[in-house]
């Protein structure tokens, strides 16, 4: 993660740097001393991260993944007696955020298959290892990659996930289409969940000889620091210091 400083910040310092430069033209040790002073006070004011962190990632070098997963969506058809039959599924994978903030990004070892193209995503709490209530959900038209690309979403602006807490990313499709959520390639193991006809099944593959889960990077966009008052304090006198020298020099 690399951080950037806050517009109105950078704003801030832009103007103590042309101060400085102004001022080594000048004698006066005093105004020397005052923009030195303010400088240092400003280095206390906090900086802002721009950037996203990734809360969890199983995914390989280059986003890759393998083709062992599962499909979600409807199969419909008739059995070899004639008779039509139906079944819809939904998937679901476990995961841990080592990261607090909120969920901003996601890259998806997912494609299109059959049918619509578009895709049901939802954050759920983890409910003694089994998916709990929703904490968010959205549904994408006409972006599922084709065959084993990367599919990536960015700007969720979703909920706030919490370093060391456990959720549940589950992926639906409408009832005349089917898609693929393939698994990881670096056996990473974990819970995974798979709803059909309304009932959720779940397994563990962390033990397994082939440990493997739904491949998926969970990016969060960090809270911003809530200054101290003392940081506060430090802020406003660099500002003042800064100002009063600027308007001394206006008024030369």
């Amino acid at each position: 993660m690399v951080p950037r400083v806050a517009p109105k910040l950078h704003t801030v310092y832009k103007f103590f740097l042309n101060t400085v430069a102004y001022s080594l033209k000048e004698d006066s040790r005093m105004r020397k001393s005052v923009v030195l002073l303010s400088f240092l006070l400003l280095l206390a004011a906090p900086v802002i991260s721009g950037a996203s962190t990734v809360a969890y990632s199983n995914l390989g070098p280059g986003d890759s993944y393998i083709n062992w997963g599962t499909w979600f969506g409807t199969m419909a058809g008739n059995d070899k007696n004639g008779s039509p039959y139906s079944f819809t599924y939904e998937a679901g994978a476990q995961f841990t955020s080592s990261a607090t903030g909120t969920l901003s990004n996601l890259a998806l070892g997912m494609f299109h298959s059959s049918g619509n193209n578009n895709v049901t995503l939802s954050l759920s709490s983890d409910a003694a290892g089994t998916i709990g209530s929703t904490l968010w959900s959205a549904t994408y038209s006409n972006n599922l990659p084709g065959f084993d690309d990367a599919y990536y979403l960015s700007g969720l602006n979703g909920p706030m996930l919490t370093a060391g807490s456990t959720y549940w990313l589950r992926a639906s499709t409408d009832s005349a289409s089917m898609q693929i959520w393939e698994g990881n390639n670096q056996a990473i193991g974990g819970k995974m969940g798979r709803k059909e006809d309304g009932k959720w099944y779940y397994w563990d593959t962390t033990a397994d000889a082939i440990a493997y889960t739904y491949a998926m990077r969970v990016e969060v966009d960090p809270a911003a620091p809530v200054p101290e008052p003392g940081t506060m304090l430090l802020l406003g006198s660099g500002l003042v210091g800064l100002v009063g020298y600027g308007r001394k020099r206006v008024r030369r």
